[in-house]
């Protein structure tokens, strides 16, 4: 049996119209797992650069052991994948800072040995040019027991400190007014 020229029409329009309805659905769902996806990917670049902003390691100078320390002053985890020593980058297990944790060496180096380090995150930090101005800026602590005691100082006549002579006399304190 054969088909009249309009039926044919019909049965080949719905033919097509289910194609488009089929292909408008396909586009549909990978425009929307698309959009799914870029967000993901922008929400999680955002969080590496607000995290990577908020990372703060520090070089503090230690006078008393007199050496330079990397301080992770930040309030997030961070971790030293590489360091710069003589303009060479040297990649090293990465070495995890708590906040508020300090290390004075990487590996086989002394911090007052390496020019950069890079973080996880990728922030560089100058450690030797920051050391050396540490180390200017800082007097060197003396130990207390260099220190002369604080025992009756206001009747000592004299305190004699290797070359240098400190003179105290002893006065007798009056008030200078009763009320």
């Amino acid at each position: 049996m054969y088909l009249n020229k309009g039926q044919a029409e019909i049965i080949g329009g719905i033919i097509v119209l289910a194609v488009f309805i089929s292909a408008i659905g396909l586009l549909y769902t990978t425009l929307m797992q698309l959009s799914s996806t870029s967000t993901k990917g922008f929400s999680e670049r955002a969080n590496f650069e607000a995290e990577k902003n908020i990372e703060k390691l520090t070089v503090d100078y230690d006078s008393t052991n007199k050496r330079c320390i990397l301080v992770n002053q930040g309030p997030i985890p961070l971790a030293i994948t590489r360091i710069w020593i003589g303009g060479k980058p040297i990649d090293v297990d990465p070495i995890q800072l708590k906040p508020a944790e300090s290390i004075s060496s990487i590996g086989e180096y002394g911090v007052d040995n390496i020019d950069m380090v890079v973080t996880n995150r990728g922030n560089v930090i100058e450690v030797k040019k920051t050391c050396e101005i540490l180390k200017k800026s800082r007097p060197e602590s003396t130990p207390s027991s260099s220190l002369f005691t604080s025992e009756d100082i206001l009747n000592t006549d004299r305190i004699s400190k290797g070359l240098n002579q400190v003179t105290f006399t002893s006065t007798s304190i009056e008030p200078l007014a009763v009320l």
